[in-house]
């Protein structure tokens, strides 16, 4: 009886780490889909409004003026930064900051955190990044422009957050319900085939003859059975396209 239990126990924890690998696969794949479900559109979002300011600097003719002072491309880019600022299309805590390498910020609306940090050598389209403030986090695009400074755009992250989470846990759940269900029919069906093999241990016959032996007697059969069927049917379809190939051949017009 020993042997049959450590049998069950054996059977059903390879069932159970099988189903452990493949639950775990589908949990980092959903979870993958549920991060990209999450924060592309926002970050796609984002750089299209820093693109957008950044568009305005490098279309405008005036620039800077001669004497140093701010040209009308500074001043169209901070009341477009304004109307942006206060837009909540992409959430509570909007913020857009525009940076000279000369004079630091010269444009700033929303609720911009207090330090964002620096992308000097950071390519011209950065990748969206999380800017941490105390109990508060955004996620921010930074769109450099060669010559002139940077645009940050950004908004709080923290619903965002909170959703991913939310959403995490819930599959997370379910992972762990579904891996409960494979480990009970698991051991569902390896008390079951233990039992049978303790019955046929009490009559002294031996388990091997009547639970393996006849299967393999039935695979041993039917495999030429079904490989003579398959290469009968292909012969026939086979030689009834050739038919039908020789009498469109042999047809006259």
């Amino acid at each position: 009886m020993s042997r049959t239990r450590s049998l069950r126990v054996q059977l059903t924890a390879t069932f159970v780490a099988v189903g452990a690998m493949l639950v775990a696969a589908g949990y980092g794949g959903a979870a993958w889909l549920l991060h990209r479900a999450v924060w592309s559109p926002l970050d796609a979002a984002l750089r299209a409004e820093a693109t957008a300011l950044a568009l305005i600097r490098e279309t405008d003719d005036a620039g800077e003026a001669s004497d140093g002072e701010r040209g009308e491309g500074i001043d169209d880019m901070a009341v477009a930064a304004a109307r942006l600022g206060a837009k909540r299309n992409l959430g509570a805590g909007k913020f857009v900051t525009i940076t000279s390498a000369a004079e630091g910020v010269i444009a700033s609306s929303g609720q911009p955190p207090t330090h964002i940090p620096s992308t000097d050598g950071a390519p011209i389209t950065e990748r969206a990044r999380f800017i941490p403030d105390g109990a508060q986090l955004y996620r921010a695009v930074t769109h450099r422009i060669p010559g002139f400074g940077s645009i940050t755009v950004g908004v709080q992250a923290d619903s965002y957050v909170r959703l991913l989470h939310g959403a995490l846990t819930v599959l997370g759940a379910g992972a762990l319900s579904m891996l409960g269900a494979i480990g009970l029919l698991a051991w569902a069906i390896t008390t079951r085939a233990t039992k049978e093999i303790d019955a046929l241990t009490t009559m002294n016959i031996p388990p091997e003859r009547m639970l393996v032996l006849p299967r393999l007697a039935a695979i041993t059969i039917m495999m030429p059975v079904l490989a003579i069927i398959a290469n009968l049917s292909l012969s026939g379809k086979g030689g009834d396209d050739c038919l039908g190939y020789t009498a469109i051949a042999t047809r006259k017009p």
